[in-house]
């Protein structure tokens, strides 16, 4: 059903166009299907949300697959489900923002708007357990509520060799250089931490980082992320000891080509890392943790080769292109 049903996104870069965007790829959902409701200026957001409302009233689609973050998506999402009711037709409010959670608990005034938006949906889509439980809890909508997790589609047919590798141990970590993500105790964890191998850390990201003491960790700022991914099998293992994940992809993307990962116990990451099966998990600024992660996983190459096939696996078992479509599909048919 999915070719049949219009999906309104930001034509913008971004996790929600890039989700749309290979939905477009990988599920042949024709692009006249996919609906810009903004790209650039308010104005112009403006007048695309008041095209895409009249156009409603002359479309005879079933279904309207509305994906938000936060702020003006989700007052330009609700003026056009005012329309899609009018039609008497469904939608479904797609969650994604990083800061959706952040932004609406702090604003009583867009909770309204949220509300409102919510609960005269057919189905609401949250990415994460942690929003789901999120909604429940500030909204208490339970029902209509279906888990669909980003997918990857970068999964490989078969997980690396790890056995195969030498030193030095190449250590990989890939987020924003800021405090949330973890950056600065990971440097902090790595000088520290006691090797009895050969060890290296490659960060990419931007931002600014401190002084660093010492020669073998590398700042390689930031990179196209079709570069990043061409460099990821080089490496043994990744690391993103972040605060808070909305979604996590980072980690899908090393564990779906058979790495193990260093992540934290912060909403949503143990829903994609699972502690001492995948990979292992520390407490967020924990440095003593951090530091023994490091040291357990460069100092035993079985541990990694056992971690990286079960990361595979178990990002091919949840997170493929057909996993996601066969849920998705699952949900408009009950709508």
């Amino acid at each position: 059903m999915i070719e049949d049903t219009i999906h309104i996104c930001t034509s913008s870069n971004g996790g929600m166009s890039s989700v749309v965007n290979s939905y477009v790829r990988l599920f042949a959902l024709p692009k006249k299907n996919y609906w810009s409701s903004h790209n650039g200026s308010f104005i112009k957001s403006l007048f695309k949300t008041f095209f895409i409302c009249i156009r409603i009233l002359f479309d005879n689609h079933e279904i309207y697959h509305l994906h938000i973050s936060h702020k003006g998506s989700v007052i330009r999402k609700l003026f056009i489900s005012i329309f899609v009711r009018l039609r008497k037709k469904k939608y479904v409010v797609h969650l994604h923002g990083g800061r959706f959670k952040e932004v609406i608990s702090r604003s009583k005034f867009e909770m309204k708007f949220i509300y409102n938006l919510l609960l005269h949906s057919n189905a609401i889509v949250c990415i994460t357990k942690d929003m789901k439980n999120f909604l429940a809890e500030n909204f208490h909508i339970k029902k209509k509520v279906f888990v669909i997790s980003n997918l990857c589609e970068t999964i490989t047919d078969i997980p690396l060799d790890l056995s195969s590798r030498t030193e030095p141990i190449r250590i990989v970590y890939c987020g924003a250089f800021v405090p949330d993500k973890g950056v600065f105790d990971l440097i902090e964890a790595f000088e520290s931490a006691q090797f009895d191998q050969s060890v290296s850390l490659d960060l990419f990201g931007s931002g600014t980082l401190p002084r660093i003491g010492k020669n073998n960790i590398t700042v390689h700022g930031w990179i196209e992320h079709s570069e990043y991914l061409r460099l990821l099998p080089n490496y043994d293992f990744l690391v993103l000891p972040s605060k808070y994940e909305t979604f996590g992809l980072v980690y899908v993307e090393a564990m779906g080509i058979g790495l193990p990962v260093i992540g934290t116990f912060g909403p949503a990451i143990p829903e994609i890392v699972k502690n001492g099966e995948t990979g292992l998990l520390v407490e967020f600024g924990n440095i003593k943790q951090l530091t023994a992660s490091l040291e357990q996983l460069v100092c035993d190459k079985d541990l990694r080769i056992k971690m990286g096939k079960n990361a595979w696996k178990d990002v091919r078992d949840r997170f493929s292109p057909q996993i996601v479509l066969k849920k998705l599909e699952e949900m408009y048919e009950k709508i």
